[in-house]
């Protein structure tokens, strides 16, 4: 972890940001002030160490180091309820997980008049821009 030189309580600052990683129910103590009384840093210091550059991207990778071991759990959970209670948005997140499921967009339509050679080629690059999946079928209607 690296801690900004402008931080000079270095050990305490570790531990306010993997406090700060940890989700509410996980953290010991639970509130700020208390955790400030523990470390013996005053609170408006803890406050402001929120905002020095990068704080939160520290405590974006303690938050992954937390949850890394709890992910299987979690899509066990996932699988139980998209199965046992058949709720659509939690299968769908576990099929995505899973990389069984891609969220598409499908367009359809009536084609008005021929479109000319430069047109055609100006909407195939606008549908490779967006990152659409050009169908490649003609419309014959």
């Amino acid at each position: 972890m690296d801690i900004p030189e402008e931080i000079k309580k270095k050990i305490e600052y570790q531990q306010f940001v993997e406090w700060m990683g940890l989700p509410g129910p996980e953290r010991d103590p639970k509130e700020q002030k208390d955790l400030s009384l523990k470390l013996g840093i005053p609170e408006p210091t803890l406050s402001n160490w929120k905002k020095v550059d990068g704080f939160w991207d520290l405590v974006r990778i303690e938050r992954k180091r937390w949850a890394k071991d709890k992910v299987s759990d979690v899509l066990m959970g996932l699988y139980r309820t998209a199965v046992l209670e058949g709720k659509a948005a939690e299968a769908k997140l576990f099929l995505k997980y899973a990389e069984e499921f891609e969220d598409k967009l499908t367009i359809k339509g009536t084609v008005i008049r021929k479109l000319s050679d430069e047109d055609r080629e100006l909407i195939k690059r606008a549908i490779n821009y967006a990152g659409i999946r050009e169908d490649t079928r003609e419309d014959t209607e």
